[in-house]
């Protein structure tokens, strides 16, 4: 909206005619949704009659740390660590997008994932996006450098100077892929701002943050492909892949894209599991932990106490008498 504003629109009234409060916008946990994002943007464009309205309210916005997760790339040591630690805890930015880093041979190539089939991102949304990026890497690391490619999975416009001008590299229009190529030396590059403890409390924070979101899509379906074999033990990663149709590396690169790890998904699965049978009345502890999928009474016991800081029989007896 900053952005939107340095083009001479009255922002305030946009957001009203398009249903959102302006207030929301000053609590840092709200939560806009997609459609209305999709459309302030689309009234927008349609107001300033700018035909490159993204790339020119990405340009008008001055990096600055305003969220954790920046705070944790910034203090992180390399660009590349940084933006690991952007796509690990993307999620708390929304899920209206979503970046994947893949190796090139010495190169890296950040995938971006638009919306969704139902409410895909406006062209102006998906370029603000990508110079954004560009602008976030050159501040994180003090250096003017530019990405080997751009590719963008939307038709071109009539006129793709504007690009050229800002990018300075090649970038190329109804990819399959939508992607930012970097070299493997910039991704490398230092970040001027690191600072190993700050990133280890940044990180923690940003944790914290994540786990109070709950499980996202992907990991929701990970989850569920486990509950009907839970008892049976067969929770090693290989297996899970399997009934998914996916390969072990493909299921945990995902996980890993929303924040969260195969085994977390499955501590988290088996803790809830045991907590809903450990009720006053429920099954004998022993067989609560072969419920909960484990292979042995002491992995179970080691697992609740990491849980709860109590052995089972104390937490039962404590909920008995409460």
């Amino acid at each position: 909206m900053e952005g939107i504003a340095a083009l001479g629109l009255d922002t305030s009234q946009l957001l009203v005619e398009v249903g959102i409060d302006p207030k929301d916008l000053d609590d840092p946990d709200a939560r806009i949704s997609r459609a209305k994002a999709a459309r302030v943007w689309q009234e927008a464009a349609r107001r300033s009659g700018d035909p490159d309205m993204g790339l020119h309210v990405a340009e008008r916005i001055q990096p600055r740390a305003f969220h954790v997760v920046l705070y944790l790339a910034m203090s992180s040591r390399t660009l590349r660590e940084g933006i690991g630690r952007i796509l690990r805890y993307q999620r708390l930015f929304g899920t209206a997008s979503r970046l994947a880093l893949e190796e090139r041979q010495s190169d890296g190539f950040i995938r971006l994932e638009f919306g969704t089939d139902e409410i895909p991102l406006t062209r102006h949304q998906a370029e603000q996006i990508a110079v954004q990026l560009l602008k976030y890497c050159r501040w994180i690391t003090e250096e003017e450098f530019d990405f080997l490619e751009v590719h963008f999975d939307h038709p071109a416009p009539d006129d793709t100077s504007e690009h050229s001008r800002i990018f300075r590299c090649p970038v190329y229009f109804d990819a399959e892929v939508a992607g930012l190529l970097l070299s493997g030396r910039d991704l490398d590059r230092p970040s001027m701002h690191a600072d190993e403890r700050l990133a280890r409390a940044h990180e923690q924070f940003a944790a914290e943050s994540l786990r109070e979101l709950g499980l996202p899509a992907f990991a929701r379906e990970v989850e569920a492909s486990l509950i009907p074999v839970l008892e049976m033990g067969q929770l090693d990663l290989r297996s899970a892949a399997v009934r998914l149709r996916m390969s072990p590396r493909t299921l945990q690169r995902r996980l890993t894209e929303e924040g969260t790890s195969y085994r977390e998904v499955v501590d988290r699965l088996r803790q809830r599991v045991t907590m809903r049978h450990l009720s006053r009345n429920g099954p004998p502890i022993d067989e609560v932990a072969y419920l909960a999928g484990f292979s042995d009474s002491s992995a179970f016991y080691r697992a609740f106490k990491r849980w709860t800081g109590k052995t089972p029989s104390e937490y039962r007896a404590r909920s008995a008498a409460g």
